[in-house]
């Protein structure tokens, strides 16, 4: 199973080199494990010796092939990485991917106006983040349910015929967790299995599993939490 992908890594594009530089079409190609581990395997090449101290926010912007940015932001203490391309901001797997290809490793100087405009998109994304989680639709959240429904569908078309009846009755079970709204509890668990490389019939057990859980009742949490932005890396499109 693929660790989380920790915010902190996305630091000063300095002395950057990607590991390789396949086109974004292959990476649409990829499981979500794989891109998973693409993502990690950038943002890791992109770490230095000089990455600040404490909660000093660092910024940096390199020379791309469209313009952007790639930040590290934490929310209610749980880290994203988000990105914008032109003028969508997302936290999508194949979006993070896009954009961290899209990043060179030639540095330029900042301009303090794209940075303020980066700050308040990602402000105004923070936002509309927190508002949404604490509704059960937030963004990152329904990126997830999409990518799950999408595995729970694959799985039924890729079974073999003696298996197809079985697999059909858990997938719907596990499409009944992935569609309906959940208690954070839940919600980790299938972030967790959304990224988990299990085989199709385990990972579908695992992902029923949770229909159980989801119906005992759960404290709701109201906290709104804070949120911060850590790293932040733009890029200057010619």
């Amino acid at each position: 199973m693929s660790e989380p992908i920790h915010a902190e890594n996305v630091v000063s594009a300095r002395n950057s080199s990607l590991l390789a530089n396949p086109s974004v079409s292959d990476a649409l190609a990829e499981s979500i494990p794989v891109k998973t581990e693409r993502v990690r395997s950038i943002l890791q090449s992109w770490v230095t010796c000089d990455d600040g101290d404490g909660d000093d926010l660092i910024v940096a912007t390199v020379r791309s092939t469209q313009s952007g940015f790639v930040a590290a932001v934490f929310v209610d203490d749980r880290p994203y990485l988000v990105v914008r391309l032109e003028h969508e901001v997302s936290t999508d797997l194949d979006d993070q991917i896009a954009a961290c290809l899209s990043a060179s490793s030639g540095e330029i100087p900042t301009d303090a106006f794209d940075s303020e405009c980066a700050l308040r998109a990602l402000q105004s994304w923070c936002t509309r983040e927190k508002a949404s989680a604490a509704a059960g639709i937030g963004e990152s959240s329904m990126v997830r349910r999409r990518q799950i429904t999408s595995r729970i569908d694959l799985a039924i078309q890729t079974a073999p015929p003696h298996l197809r009846l079985r697999r059909s009755v858990i997938a719907a079970r596990a499409r009944r967790v992935a569609t309906r709204q959940q208690c954070a509890d839940i919600e980790l668990e299938l972030d967790s299995l959304a990224r988990s490389d299990l085989p199709a019939d385990e990972w579908l057990d695992a992902v029923a599993a949770l229909e159980s859980s989801s119906s005992e009742p759960r404290e709701a949490n109201h906290s709104t939490g804070s949120a911060r932005i850590q790293a932040l890396l733009l890029m200057r499109a010619p």
